[in-house]
């Protein structure tokens, strides 16, 4: 039973039915949404009926619920603080408490859902929740319909309404003769449906008045709201107000003759009216009064009236100013004139207008002038003239929302620091004014160092975010390149100047079935530059069955675990990032599709339909954004050679404009078959001898290598802000196309080329002489390299005279020419020699191309590992990538140094958590972190920034461990031991908390790590190993799919119907056999008690279907249909199709599986139709 506010000075008691609390808690759980991942914090009291919600919510759905306490939920900046430890992804408060948040700074950096009800919504709120791009839902209904009753979600640019009901809920906006009004027109709403309470507790007289007969649905009842509404043309509901005396402050319902009839009860009052007064978007309760003693002009003591209504009504009902007055306005027909009391006593502008001219520094500290100040404060604040400097701040006519404007205003005056609390403490005028002198006293003294600390710090911090104003940052990156499977072998071969290349033996080519005419030929170059291990998945971890990760293309397998691995390398978990972007580039590959689908490429069956969809470029990014929890925009990207660089670029201006928070971009370049090399032919721009010599007078062409990388995005300001781990800042990026003007369509263009450089320049604003390096797009060809250096030395030679001060080089020599992932691989490249500030060497380089004059150019070849000095911060690098057709990319890089002063963790111990899907893979993993310890030896490892990169940057998972540790040593000394047969130990020498917490993570439930942090003490985010994979083999060779294609071909051909895969009539009998898989469709999305279940209507169609073969003709009927047992699919299993002929024009059929060589009948029925000959 819930009480609300009643009209005589009585609660009414609401009797909710579990049935209407059930219906509104699994509505609220499917939309808005709310499920065991989310965290709820409660701030409603429970004497408030949306408490509902937050209460039972969370139980349902097994979330985390934190419940905050009444000292935070009344002091604004607690509560503010409270929302950003907690970090909750769902929280419920009426329009008041939001509007409070925002006065106080908060933002919703933490991504809160937010519920806004129990009042309207203003424009002004609206506003703010749009700035600061919220997920905001408007909430509305009275609690005899069970908390909610109708929701909307808030866009910028909507009218602001009530929306639509919620589940099993009706709304009616009737006349006054209880008839529905048209779109537009005002009338009174009404509301029926689950959600519907039983009435009010002993009140049958009540009930019957407001729960009335639903003249629409016979039998039902439906609530008389009081409420007036309208109708929008989008089927919305627009909330007018009340037809009542009724209001809604903070939430509250309330009914105004209810706090009437207790002031007419004093003794002292001879008559009374309240209303709702309005002061920028806070409501207040205003009450006006006329004496009895109005003949002697005798004033009533409000602090006795106050005294007697708080011991007569709820504080929500307390009036926040009174106003005696000689006599109550009067309409025409004989009612209060509410109206004219509205503009009673209204607060004067001059009282601004004084205040705003006494704006202005203080410079002495004088008492009474402060006193002076305060009092025009809360007299433009409240809107009350008649205060005094020993009144209490609540009975002057002060409450919560109004107590954070004076403190802000407060502030902003006296640049003093003072919270809302000390307006409690201090709670009138003459106590508050000493302390602020005695706070200003103590300014005073250290106001000129402090000044001078402050606006240097402040200066410092605004001149380094503002100096990446512009930029992206890389905070994460996974790659698989030729000789490297991640991005620390890469970053190894490259160092050491390795070409990753692998030259086949002859011994090898004959196993690998290569003639032996072609081994012997002196043009054949038996040289593959492959990724190792392409054909390995680990399905189970994604949930993904092994026939679809066989169908997958395993482009699409690999850019979904590097993208995985690329949040992780950021220290994030994919789920708490859903304004995520993807975007993604893969090459054309003919995995599955070269023994042909089906006969003339018919899809007839599911599994066809899902290779084909398998093979689309435009699912790849989409799987991953499914699969990741993505909600970005997410598609393929592709401009042949340059396709990953227009992802980048896209991304970047995506993250700019504000519309996604973090972007991934990914390429893959991945063969179908493991090639055996080519056949050099001239003119077709291969190498003649398997090697790439960017720039080099030798150079003859390429080499085409496969390769996978993903890198993840964010916006540069709040990357630093938050502590990410910044590989390299994206200063800038353009994109160009050659058009026309070239000699042909696959030729490069020096034109196209320059102007993209340029224009990356300009855009920038970088002067030209700062950028020490160039990776260029140098494939090694004869004519392509020497334009590609043309442009470059055309656009930097308009800035500068200076020669041969900006490196050149290509990545190309190392791993071969990754066709759409080339750019990623030059940008990885680039990322990481920012962050060791070493330039690697282009190998395979004697001599300049003859067509290429370094020494009179601003560049030099780097055919040696370049350190860069220590003078230039910050470093600057570019990029290019050009793709066949005339589509041409060029980026900057920037080195980002960070910040090495950093706050101490308060604790000695640091705990960490390691976990993953199950205990095989578990040892592996933290077998990975061991030995990543161990090859960092020497390096600065800092154990904080370890342990909260794997507290807060990887998902919890099944299997789990736990070290706490005082040092890295002791970290490596408790895995190695773990590693060879050791327990995991909860270390019980430490605080009790960290006890806690260990315990809590091995009991396998979430733990609130971000709790052992405040915001001045957070640890940076740190690249450490990521999941590790488990490594199945998914892949079908050539000769495999197109022995399956054959038979998939053979079985289509005697296909009957799409539910028929043949008819295995006999002379005896007449039958159809299917055989289903648990791939089909309508079984994969018909799931009762997690078994695949054959859906009724399915075995109707069959029926039909093999009906319709068996008389080549039209069945028209089908009647006496019974489904004695249902049929699941755990494995392929075949069902037959059994038809008898005993009647005329009417088969009987029955639907059957074999058990233990006896006939299961599942299905039977007769099918009518009509003879041929009498039709």
């Amino acid at each position: 039973v819930l009480y609300t506010s009643g009209s005589t000075g009585k609660p009414k008691g609401v009797m909710i039915p579990h049935e209407a609390l059930t219906n509104f808690l699994l509505q609220m759980a499917d939309i808005p949404g709310f499920g065991e991942d989310d965290t709820l914090l409660a701030v409603t009291t429970f004497c408030f009926d949306i408490a509902g919600l937050e209460l039972y919510l969370p139980l349902i759905k097994g979330a985390k619920y934190y419940i905050c306490s009444t000292e935070k939920k009344k002091d604004i900046e607690k509560l503010k603080k409270e929302i950003q430890r907690v970090k909750p992804t769902v929280m419920q408060a009426t329009p008041a408490t939001w509007m409070a948040l925002n006065l106080v700074g908060w933002r919703n950096e933490e991504h809160v859902k937010i519920l806004c009800g129990g009042e309207a919504l203003p424009k002004k709120l609206r506003k703010y929740f749009m700035e600061s791009h919220s997920e905001v839902w408007n909430m509305f209904g009275p609690t005899e319909t069970t908390i909610w009753s109708t929701m909307k979600r808030i866009e910028e640019g909507e009218e602001i309404t009530i929306g639509k009901p919620m589940a099993n809920t009706q709304v009616y906006i009737l006349n006054k003769n209880n008839m529905p009004v048209p779109v537009g027109v005002p009338g009174e709403l009404y509301i029926g449906g689950t959600g519907l309470s039983r009435g009010y507790y002993n009140r049958e007289d009540l009930t019957k008045e407001r729960f009335i007969a639903n003249p629409f649905i016979v039998g039902a009842k439906m609530y008389k709201t009081g409420d007036v509404a309208k109708w929008t043309s989008n089927g919305e509901i627009n909330f007018i107000g009340r037809a009542d005396n009724q209001v809604k402050i903070h939430g509250f319902r309330i009914e105004l003759s209810e706090i009437e009839t207790r002031m007419n009860e004093y003794d002292q009052i001879e008559q009374s009216a309240v209303i709702v007064s309005e002061r920028d978007g806070n409501r207040q309760l205003k009450a006006f009064f006329v004496g009895k003693n109005k003949d002697t002009n005798q004033k009533v003591d409000l602090k006795q009236l106050r005294t007697y209504l708080k011991n007569n009504l709820p504080v929500y009902m307390m009036p926040n100013l009174f106003v005696q007055i000689d006599m109550l306005p009067i309409t025409p027909n004989g009612k209060i004139n509410r109206l004219e009391l509205g503009k009673y006593k209204e607060h004067s502008k001059d009282n601004e207008k004084e205040t705003e001219t006494k704006n202005k520094p203080v410079e002495t500290i004088d008492l009474k002038q402060i006193q002076a100040t305060l009092l025009e404060f809360w007299k433009m604040i409240i809107g009350n003239d008649d205060i005094q400097i020993n009144d209490g701040f609540f009975e002057a006519g002060g409450d919560s929302i109004l107590a954070v404007l004076i403190v802000e205003k407060i502030k902003e005056y006296y640049k003093c620091d003072i919270k809302v609390t000390h307006l409690f403490e201090y709670s009138n005028i003459a106590n508050l004014s000493e302390f602020i002198a005695e706070e200003l006293s103590k300014e005073n003294k250290l106001v000129s160092v402090k000044n001078s600390m402050k606006a240097q710090a402040e200066q410092k911090e605004e001149d380094e975010l503002d100096a990446y104003e512009d930029c992206v940052a890389i905070i994460g990156l996974s790659c698989q390149f030729p000789g490297a499977k991640n991005a620390d072998e890469f970053w190894d071969n490259l160092i050491n100047n390795r070409e990753c290349a692998n030259r086949l033996t002859k011994e090898q080519l004959i196993e690998m079935n290569i003639p032996k005419g072609l081994i012997e030929n002196k043009r054949f170059v038996p040289i593959r530059l492959s990724i190792e291990g392409k054909e390995l998945f680990d399905n189970e971890f994604f949930s993904i069955s092994p026939k679809d990760a066989e169908n997958m293309n395993p482009q699409m397998r690999l850019l979904l675990e590097n993208s995985w691995k690329a949040v992780e390398d950021a220290g994030y978990v994919s789920k708490t990032i859903p304004n995520t972007g993807v975007y993604m580039s893969s090459s054309n590959n003919s995995y599955l599709t070269s023994g042909g689908m089906q006969n003339d490429g018919l899809i007839d069956s599911s599994e066809s339909y899902v290779k084909w969809l398998m093979s689309q470029t435009g699912t790849v990014p989409t799987m991953i954004s499914y699969r990741l929890g993505f909600t970005g925009p997410s598609f393929a990207v592709h401009s042949n050679c340059s396709s990953a660089l227009v992802g980048l670029s896209l991304a970047y201006q995506n993250i700019k404009a504000g519309e996604i928070d973090y972007a991934l971009v990914g390429a893959s370049t991945i063969h179908s078959k493991n090639n055996a090399g080519y056949l050099y032919v001239p003119g077709m721009n291969f190498s003649k001898d398997g090697h790439i010599r960017a720039f080099d007078a030798k150079a003859d062409g390429m080499i085409g290598g496969e390769g996978v990388a993903v890198i993840m995005l964010k916006n540069a300001k709040k990357a630093i802000k938050d502590h990410d781990h910044v590989y390299a800042m994206l200063k800038g990026i353009t994109v160009s196309n050659d058009g026309t003007e070239k000699v042909g369509f696959y030729a490069p263009s020096i034109k196209g080329q320059s102007y993209a450089i340029e224009k990356m320049i300009e855009k920038t604003g970088i002067n030209p002489e700062t950028i020490s390096y160039v990776e260029a797009h140098g494939t090694g060809t004869k004519l392509g390299d020497p334009i590609e250096f043309k442009a470059l030395k055309k656009v930097y030679e308009k800035y500068t005279d200076k020669k041969q001060f900006c490196g050149i080089g290509s990545v190309k020599t190392n791993v071969g020419h990754l066709d759409t992932a080339a750019g990623l691989a030059g940008c990885i490249k680039l990322a990481l020699s920012l962050k060791n500030r070493k330039i690697p060497a282009t190998i395979n380089y004697s001599e300049a191309n003859p067509e290429i004059n370094f020494e009179d150019s601003p560049f030099f070849m780097t055919n040696k590992v370049i350190e860069l000095e220590e003078s230039i911060r910050p470093a600057r690098v570019s990029l290019s990538s050009f793709g066949i057709g005339g589509t041409n990319v060029h980026a900057l890089l920037e080195e980002y140094k960070e910040n090495e002063e950093k706050n101490l963790y308060s604790n000695n111990k640091c705990i960490i958590p390691v976990s993953a899907k199950n205990e095989e893979r578990l040892n592996v993993y933290v077998k990975n972190i061991y030995e990543y310890l161990l090859t960092r030896q020497g390096e600065s490892l800092d154990l904080q920034d370890i342990a909260y990169t794997l507290q807060t940057g990887r998902e919890a998972m099944e299997s789990r461990t736990i070290f706490c540790v005082n040092s890295i040593a002791e970290l490596k000394e408790k895995m190695n031991l773990y590693l060879n047969g050791g327990q995991s130990v909860i270390d019980e020498a430490v605080d009790e908390l960290l006890v806690n917490m260990q315990k809590i993570w091995m009991a396998g439930k979430p733990v609130d790590w971000d709790s052992l942090y405040t915001e001045q003490a957070k640890p940076k985010k740190v690249s450490l190993p990521t999941y590790p994979f488990e490594e199945k083999r998914f892949w079908k060779e050539e000769e495999e799919i197109k022995k399956q294609s054959t038979m998939t071909n053979s079985v289509a051909a005697k296909k009957v119907h799409y539910l028929l895969d043949e008819n295995t009539s006999s002379f005896m009998q007449q039958s159809y056999t299917t055989r289903f898989t648990g791939e089909e469709f309508f079984l994969k999305d018909h799931v009762i008690n997690n078994k695949l279940v054959l859906p009724g209507v399915v075995y109707i169609e069959m029926a039909r279907a093999a009906g319709q073969d068996a008389i080549r003709g039209n069945i028209i009927g089908i009647k006496n249909v019974v489904w004695p047992r249902p049929i699941t699919v755990e494995q392929p299993r075949d069902v037959r199709v059994i038809l008898d002929n005993k009647h005329p024009n009417q088969l009987s059929y029955r639907i059957v599986t074999m058990e233990n060589e006896n006939e299961v009948v599942h299905s039977q029925g007769k099918l009518l139709y009509q003879d041929k000959a009498t039709g």
